[in-house]
Parts: C-alpha cells; structure tokens; sequence
C-alpha cells in the first residue's frame, strides 16, 4: 500500500503533501548565502622590521660598531667602550645647551662630589660618621620618593625639557643603591665599634710605624 494513501485515510487528503514538504531537503531561496571571498591578499607584516629598526637605532650601539665591526661571538675592545662612556659623561656634565650650560655644569659638580662623599665617608673619623649615615639615609629615601631617579638629575631634565631622564653615571640603579647600603652599613659599624672602624685601626697602624723612625 502507498503510504502517501494511508496517510490520506488516516489525516485527511492534505497529509501527504505535508509529508513530502517535510521531507524536503532543499534549502528555501530566501536564506542569504555566505559570500566567500578567495585570493585575499594580506598587508605584509611589518613587526620584524620595526623590531629591527628600534633594535639598532641606538647612538652608543651605532657608533660601537663605527669603532669596530663585531662578528657573532666579538666582544668590544674595553678601551672603545671605556671611552664612549667617558664621552658620554662628559656630554651629560657639559651639553650643549648655552643658555644653562654653566649652571648644568655646577649642578653635575654637585653631584660628583656627593656621589664621592657617599663612597669614601665611611672612612671618615668617628665625629663625621653621623653625617655620612644620614646623606646615605636621605639619597635612598630620595630614590624612592622620585621613582630610583636621582634629584639633581631630575631637576636637569625639567630644566632641559627633555624627553630623556639624563643619568651622570650609566648604572643599574639597583646595583647603585645596593653600594649606598653597603658603605652605609659600614659606616654604622664604625659608629657602634668605633674601637675596630678602619679610620682607628689604620690610625693605630701608623702610631706604631711611627715608632720605628
């Protein structure tokens, strides 16, 4: 038997039609077809090459490599690096800035002869000890208030209008503060022991070769 006719007697004369409209797989017209777009062409990406430009424009690698071509494994000759530091300091002691050449000149002496004082005043006699721990104390709470940027340094750059923190001395600032504790914890034994500190013990040394003569 048929079955488009058992559906007939059973649901009425439509059912068939309907079943065979249900069974109809063909998509209906009506359902926008995705447009599939082939051979697109990318822009090329440029990352590398950007990465390759911000890696080499670099005034202190450049003129390295000016003094020396480097192969793979070269290391730069000491002397060529000692000098392009050297240079580099005496740029940011005296820049070429007329209108406040003077004045960067006096602030960077300043500095010099803090950054002295800060290696050597451990050395001091027990009297100037006090002073030496609390110019360590107030150089490190200074670098901390000013994001491990130096005062004077800081005060150069507003002065200057420039864009770049100008550091005297190229340095990790935590290898910096780092001697800052090291010569501040020295002095503080000096100052608890002043029997052993090194000014005594080298004092006490020359008194007895003293005797000799």
């Amino acid at each position: 038997m048929n079955p488009s006719n058992l559906l007939d007697r059973l649901y009425g004369d439509n059912s068939s039609k309907l079943f065979e409209q249900n069974n109809d797989m063909t998509p209906p017209s009506n359902i926008i077809q995705p447009l599939i777009k082939t051979n697109v062409k990318l822009p090329p990406l440029e990352n590398n090459k950007v990465k390759e430009e911000k890696t080499f424009d670099n005034t202190f690698i450049l003129e390295l490599i000016a003094n020396k071509p480097l192969e793979k494994n070269d290391v730069p000759d000491m002397d060529t690096v000692l000098w392009l530091y050297i240079k580099n300091l005496i740029n940011n002691i005296l820049p070429d800035i007329d209108y406040i050449k003077y004045f960067i000149l006096l602030l960077r002496l300043l500095q010099i002869a803090i950054i002295i004082y800060i290696l050597l005043g451990w050395l001091s006699p027990y009297q100037l000890l006090p002073y030496h721990i609390w110019t360590c104390i107030l150089l490190l709470t200074m670098l901390e208030l000013f994001d491990d940027r130096n005062i004077i340094s800081y005060c150069i750059q507003k002065l200057t209008d420039s864009d770049t923190y100008p550091r005297l001395v190229q340095a990790d600032i935590n290898f910096c503060k780092l001697v800052v504790i090291t010569v501040l914890a020295a002095s503080l034994y000096s100052e608890i022991f002043p029997e052993t500190s090194f000014y005594n013990v080298t004092q006490n040394i020359f008194d007895e070769l003293a005797v000799y003569n």
